[in-house]
Parts: C-alpha cells; structure tokens; sequence
C-alpha cells in the first residue's frame, strides 16, 4: 500500500500584539502652569492652579474624551495619545476646551450661567470665553451676575431690571417657553420684597444651580468631552 501522506504542518502561531507605547510623564507645579506638546505621547500632570496644555495641531486631528477610569483624567487620541490629569485647559490651533466642566468647576459654573442668560441660540464659544474669563479672574458666578446688573446687561437682555422681566429671561432661557403669568408674580415676589428680598443677581445664581438649567445646557456631555470657548 502507499505510505500514508506526511501531516500539514501545525499552523504558526499569531505574532503577539505590540506593547502600547509608554507615556513619558510632565509634572507640573502646585500653582498655573502652561505646557507645550512634544511629539512622542505624554501624560501632563496638573498638580494645582489653572493647568494648560497649548498643542501644536487643530482640535480636529482628534479624539478627546473623559477617561472613565479617572473622573479628572482626559485622553486625547490621534497621531499619538496623550492623557491629562487635573489639566483645566486645553489650547489647539483652532479652538480652546475647558476641562473643568463639573457643576461646581469653573467652566461648569460658565455654562450653567450661560443657559440663564442667553437662549440656546444665541450661546457659543465667544460667550462661553467671556463668562469663562470673569470666573478665571477669581468671581464666582454670583459676582459674574452682580456685574451683568451693574453694567446694565442683565437689563439689556430681559427687556428691564424689573424683577418681572428678569423672571421671564430666566424663564424663557431655561425651560424653552414662556413663563405662566401667576409664576412671574410668585418669583418676582422673591425679589420685590413681598416674599424674600433677593438680589437679582442671587436669583439668576439660584436658578442657574437648578437640575434643569444642568440638563438644558447639556452640561453631562460637557463633563465628558469637554466645552469649547473662545
């Protein structure tokens, strides 16, 4: 009979995957610091103060999202990978982020007043960076809210200072329709004596801490990727 055929040999085994490429570690200091990128892939460390990284490309080039396993910890995807720790801000060549997007954060605290004083509409960027720098200076957003009354804004945008028609902005920006008259009399009472003497200024704040002010300026999807301002 004819020798039985020889075995196929055993298939080779896959190549083994490549090791991810190590993170090479900036540290920065206990106050603000400001890094510049390098090529290879890094992990900055914010240790305090207002922490940026200044990057070399447009936001574009790539993915950046919260790292769920650190809730302050940010990765950044593309040519290379990077990863932030307690870095508020980050600069690329077309556009700025704010990290620091939880409610009680600054760029937190700038949304939740932007969803008060503007309509979806008229919110972006620009008055996300102005919000933003006044609480960077050191005002909460009380003070912010203080100052948009002095200066007459607060006024320019509701139609008046009157405490009516800064319910009705209120209103309008945060829920989406028109307030019911008797809720204009009811909230305006907490600011024209007759059911607490709140400034203007500390009902805005109140409002703007409000669950539904958070959920209407989609501060959720803010504290997972991020809040671009100018």
């Amino acid at each position: 009979p004819a020798p039985a055929p020889a075995p196929a040999p055993a298939p080779a085994p896959a190549p083994a995957p490549a090791p991810a490429p190590s993170l090479v570690d900036r540290i920065g200091t206990s106050g603000p610091d400001l890094f510049d990128d390098a090529p290879e892939g890094e992990r900055f460390l914010g240790l305090g103060g207002l922490d940026v990284v200044r990057l070399a490309t447009p936001s574009t080039s790539h993915g950046l999202a919260r790292n769920p396993a650190g809730s302050e910890t940010w990765v950044l995807t593309g040519t290379v990978r990077n990863e932030f720790d307690d870095i508020e801000r980050l600069f690329f060549t077309d556009k700025r982020v704010a990290l620091d997007t939880a409610a009680g954060q600054p760029a937190g605290q700038a949304l939740l007043g932007e969803g008060v004083l503007l309509p979806a509409s008229a919110r972006g960027p620009a008055t996300m960076g102005l919000l933003l720098g006044l609480i960077d200076s050191g005002m909460d957003l009380q003070t912010v809210f203080q100052l948009g009354v002095d200066l007459g804004v607060v006024a320019a945008l509701a139609g008046s200072g009157q405490p009516a028609d800064i319910v009705r902005m209120a209103w309008r920006n945060v829920v989406g329709s028109e307030a019911p008259a008797l809720m204009v009399d009811a909230l305006s009472a907490m600011m024209d004596g007759r059911l607490s003497s709140m400034t203007p200024a500390q009902f805005l704040n109140a409002v703007a801490q409000l669950e539904i002010n958070q959920v209407q300026v989609d501060l959720v999807g803010a504290w997972a990727y991020g809040a671009p301002y100018l």
